[in-house]
C-alpha cells in the first residue's frame, strides 16, 4: 500500500505544532536568561569540592549515596558541565532545558513517521506538556539534572519501542540497550522505570535469536540480551552497601502508599493539580486506565463478521511494548507511593520537581491512542490530552513562578550581600536555611571558601577578612580530655566568655563555624579511653564548652548527640588539663529519654493574617518524642507531632522540647477559615536546625490568606473542570460504543 501523503492540512499542522514548540522553547529560555543565577542551591553544594579540587576520593564520591540515590552518571555530567563552564552553575540548567526541548521534539518526530509523514495539531501536547514554566525546579536547578537525565533515559526506550517496536535493528537495539544500562546509574528514580523495559527487550533479543533472521537481527539480538544481562549486574550492584536513609520516616501503609501513587501520577500534568487532587486525579487517572484499556484491547485480535481477524503484527509488537511502558511508569508511581507516603505528611504535597518523573506516562498514553483502531476514538483521545494541557498552562505556569519569585528573591539576597562585603561566616549563618538547610553553617562556610579560592563566580568577589589577632595577646594552652571509650567520633564545641569566638590564626586545624557563627567546632583526636583536644585561648578568658558524638565506636553513625553545656574558668591549679566525663551513655536512646538533654527551642511564625497556625514537626529525621514530653496542645498521627501554636499578635509562637544536639524538622499548616488547607513548608524543602541549647528562631511568613483571593482560580478550575469532566464522558461514550459494536 502506497504511504499517505502529506496534505495541505498537515503542512499547517506541522507549522502549528513547531510554532508551539519554538514558543515554549523561547519562553523557557527567556526565564533562564532573566532569572537564572549562578549560585549552587541545595546538592549543588556538593558538586563543590570535587570543583575545586577538594573531593580526596573522586571514585568514592561518584558512587555514594544521596538520600536513597547513587547518580555517577549525572554526577559526571554535572561536574563536567561545570568543569567546561569554568565553573558556572548555570550550564546544568541550560542543558536540561535543550534537553528536554530535545525530547519534545524527538516525541513530535517520532509520531510524524509513525504516521507516515503526518502531523497533527494535538502533537503540540509534548511540548506544553514537558517545557511549561510549572516544572521550574527540574529546568532552572543545576542538581536536578538528575532528573532530567532518568527521564531522558526512559524516553529514549520509549521512542524505540514506538518507533521500531520489534527493535530489530542493531542501531534500535543498541540506543534501548544503552539506556537501560545507563539508567539505574541515574539514581533510584532512573531504576525504578527499568523492570518492566528490560523484560520487554529481553524477551525481544531472545526472540530475534530464535528466529534466525538476517544478520542484522541476529547482530541485535546479541546486543539485546548482552544488554539486559549488564542491566541486571548494575542494578545489582547498586544494592551493594545500599543503605536506607535515615530520615526517612517508616511507610504508614497500603492505603496512604496508593493514595501518595495515584497522586504522583495526576502531578504529571503540571503542579497546578495541587488545587483539587480529587477533580484531578480522577482525571488524570481514567485518561491512564482508558489509554491502557486501548492497549489491551488492540492486543486482541479484532472480529470481522463471525471470524476472527489477526491484527498486525508489528502493531500487536507496538501494543506489547507500549503495555511494557505502562508497566514501568506504574511501577515508578508504586514506588514513589510506597516511599513518600510518609515523607508527605512532612512536605503536606509534592514538591514541584516530581512533576517531570510522572509526564512520561502521559505521553505513552498519547503514542496508546496511535495504535490502530478507531479514528475517531483515537482523535478524541489525542485531543482531549493536548486540551487538558493546554488548559492548565496558565495556572502551571503561575505554580511554576511562585517557585520561580521565592529562588530568585533568596538568590539576589545573597548576591546583595557578597556585593555589600558581608563575611563569609555571617554569610553562611543568615541564608543557610534558603542555601542548603540541612548542612551546619560552618561547613557551608568552608564550601563558600573553596568558591572564593578558586575564583568561581559570585563568590570570588566574596570579603575575607584580615586576621585581627593583637601580637601582644597572652595565651594559655588548654588540653581537654574526654572520657568516652564507645564514641567513635567526637568534636569540641567550645567558644569563649559567653561562646564568643576566637580569631582563626589561633584555631585548632579542621575548627569549623557552628550554626550560630559564635560556636567554633574542632575536631578530637583518639587516645586510648577517650578524646583529646588542645586550644589555645586567651589569658584570663572563660571556656564555654560541649561535646558532639557523631559516630559509635563501632563505625555505627549518630545524628548528633550532644553533652555539653559546660563552662571552665581559669584555674591555674588543672596546669592546663581537663578532664570531662561523659554525661551520656551511647546504649541509650536520645530519643526515650534516659540521660538526654533537652533544651527548649523556641518557634515564632510571622506576621500573618491567618487565623490559627499549627507546627508540625518531629526529631532526627521527623521521630517523635515519648508522649510524657510532649508539650501542650499537642496531636500526632502515625509520624508525626502537630502542636497548635500559641497566638501573640499578628505573630504565633511554640516552646517545643528538643534532644540536644538533635536535629529539630519542622513546617506550618495554616487556617485561613474552617480549615488547615494552606501549608508553608519552605517550598517543599521544610525548616529545621541542629538545636545545641535554649534559643529561640523566628520564621517570617511569605503566605498571605486573604478572604476571597481565589476567586479567579476558582472560576478557572470550574471552567477547566466542566471541560475534562465533558471530555471523559465523550471518550467513554465513544470507547463504550466502539467495543460494543467489535462484539457483535
Amino acid at each position: 500500500m502506497t504511504p499517505p501523503i502529506a496534505t495541505g492540512s498537515s503542512r499547517a499542522a506541522r507549522w502549528f505544532v513547531w510554532a508551539v514548540w519554538a514558543g515554549m522553547v523561547a519562553i523557557a529560555l527567556w526565564h533562564f536568561a532573566h532569572y537564572a543565577r549562578n549560585l549552587p542551591l541545595a546538592e549543588d553544594w556538593d558538586l563543590v569540592a570535587p570543583l575545586t579540587g577538594h573531593q580526596p576520593d573522586l571514585g568514592r564520591w561518584f558512587w555514594s549515596q544521596n538520600n536513597e540515590h547513587r547518580l555517577p552518571l549525572p554526577r559526571l555530567m554535572m561536574l563536567g558541565l561545570l568543569k567546561a563552564s569554568g565553573g558556572d552553575f548555570r550550564a546544568g540548567m541550560l542543558f536540561s532545558i535543550i534537553a528536554v526541548a530535545g525530547l519534545a521534539a524527538a516525541m513530535i518526530e517520532v509520531a510524524r513517521r509513525r504516521r507516515n509523514g503526518r502531523t497533527r495539531y494535538t502533537d503540540a501536547f509534548f511540548p506544553i506538556l514537558l517545557l511549561e514554566v510549572g516544572d521550574w525546579q527540574n529546568l532552572f536547578w543545576t542538581w536536578q539534572l538528575s532528573f532530567v537525565v532518568s527521564v531522558l533515559l526512559a524516553s529514549i526506550a520509549l521512542l524505540a519501542i514506538v518507533r521500531r517496536p520489534g527493535l530489530d535493528t542493531p542501531g534500535v537495539a543498541l540506543a534501548t540497550g544503552a539506556a537501560l544500562i545507563l539508567a539505574p546509574l541515574s539514581g533510584g528514580t532512573g531504576l525504578v522505570f527499568v523492570p518492566p523495559l528490560l523484560l520487554y527487550a529481553g524477551w525481544q533479543g531472545v526472540r530475534l535469536a530464535r528466529a534466525e533472521g538476517s544478520p542484522s537481527e541476529r547482530r541485535a539480538a546479541t546486543i539485546l540480551i548482552a544488554s539486559a544481562a549488564l542491566t541486571i549486574a548494575v542494578i545489582g550492584l547498586y544494592f551493594v552497601g545500599y543503605e536506607r536513609p535515615g530520615w526517612i520516616p517508616r511507610n504508614p501503609g497500603l492505603g496512604k502508599s496508593l493514595v501518595t501513587a495515584l497522586q504522583f501520577q495526576t502531578y504529571g500534568l503540571g503542579p497546578a493539580v495541587r488545587t483539587s487532587w480529587t477533580l484531578w486525579g480522577t482525571i488524570a487517572n481514567l485518561l491512564l486506565l482508558a489509554a491502557t484499556a486501548r492497549v489491551v484491547f488492540a492486543l486482541r485480535a479484532p472480529s470481522s463478521g463471525n471470524r476472527r481477524v489477526a491484527a498486525p503484527w508489528e502493531e500487536r509488537q507496538r501494543a506489547w511494548g507500549l503495555l511494557a511502558c505502562l508497566m514501568s511508569v506504574a511501577g515508578v508511581a508504586a514506588g514513589m507511593g510506597y516511599g513518600r507516603a510518609a515523607v508527605l505528611d512532612v512536605y503536606n504535597g509534592w514538591p514541584d520537581r516530581y512533576v517531570l518523573l510522572a509526564a512520561p506516562a502521559f505521553c505513552i498514553a498519547y503514542f496508546a491512542w496511535e495504535l490502530t483502531g478507531h479514528d475517531r476514538v483515537n482523535r478524541f483521545a489525542r485531543a482531549t490530552l493536548f486540551a487538558l494541557a493546554a488548559l492548565l498552562l496558565p495556572l502551571n505556569t503561575a505554580f511554576g513562578r511562585e517557585w520561580g519569585s521565592w529562588y530568585v528573591g533568596g538568590m539576589d539576597r545573597v548576591m546583595r550581600d557578597i556585593q555589600d562585603g558581608v563575611p563569609p561566616d555571617v554569610l553562611a549563618d543568615r541564608h543557610r536555611e534558603f542555601l542548603i538547610h540541612f548542612w551546619d553553617a560552618g561547613r557551608l562556610e568552608a564550601h563558600m571558601q573553596m568558591l572564593h579560592d578558586a575564583g568561581i563566580g559570585p563568590f570570588r568577589a566574596m570579603r575575607i577578612a584580615e586576621d585581627t589577632t593583637p601580637s601582644s595577646l597572652r595565651l594559655d594552652s588548654l588540653t581537654l580530655r574526654y572520657h568516652l571509650p564507645e564514641a567513635g567520633a567526637v568534636s569540641l564545641v567550645w567558644g569563649i566568655d559567653g561562646w564568643q569566638r576566637v580569631p582563626a590564626s589561633i584555631r585548632p586545624s579542621g575548627t569549623v563555624l557552628t550554626r550560630s557563627s559564635n560556636a567554633m567546632s574542632s575536631p578530637m583526636r583518639r587516645e586510648e579511653d577517650g578524646f583529646t583536644a588542645t586550644l589555645a585561648i586567651p589569658r584570663g578568658s572563660s571556656l564555654d564548652y560541649g561535646f558532639v558524638i557523631t559516630a559509635r565506636n563501632d563505625h555505627d553513625s549518630l545524628s548528633a548527640l550532644w553533652d555539653g553545656n559546660r563552662r571552665y574558668e581559669p584555674n591555674p591549679a588543672s596546669r592546663g588539663v581537663v578532664d570531662a566525663d561523659p554525661g551520656l551513655s551511647l546504649l541509650t536512646n536520645p530519643l526515650q529519654g534516659g540521660d538526654t538533654v533537652l533544651v527548649m527551642e523556641t518557634i515564632r511564625y510571622g506576621p500573618t493574617d491567618a487565623r490559627r497556625v499549627r507546627i508540625v514537626w518531629g526529631i532526627a529525621g521527623w521521630q517523635r518524642l515519648p508522649p510524657g514530653l510532649y508539650p501542650p496542645r499537642t496531636r500526632t498521627s502515625s509520624l508525626l507531632m502537630t502542636t497548635t501554636m500559641q497566638q501573640d499578635g499578628p505573630s504565633f509562637t511554640a516552646a517545643l522540647p528538643v534532644p540536644a544536639g538533635r536535629r529539630l524538622d519542622f513546617a506550618f499548616q495554616l487556617d485561613r477559615g474552617d480549615r488547615f488547607d494552606v501549608n508553608d513548608n519552605n517550598y517543599g524543602r521544610n525548616y529545621g536546625f541542629t538545636a545545641v541549647r535554649d534559643s529561640s528562631i523566628t520564621v517570617e511568613s511569605r503566605l498571605t490568606i486573604a478572604a476571597g483571593s481565589g476567586l479567579l482560580t476558582v472560576l478557572w478550575i470550574g471552567m477547566v473542570s466542566l471541560l475534562g469532566l465533558a471530555g471523559l464522558a465523550g471518550l467513554s461514550a465513544l470507547i463504550v460504543g466502539r467495543m460494543t459494536t467489535a462484539a457483535r
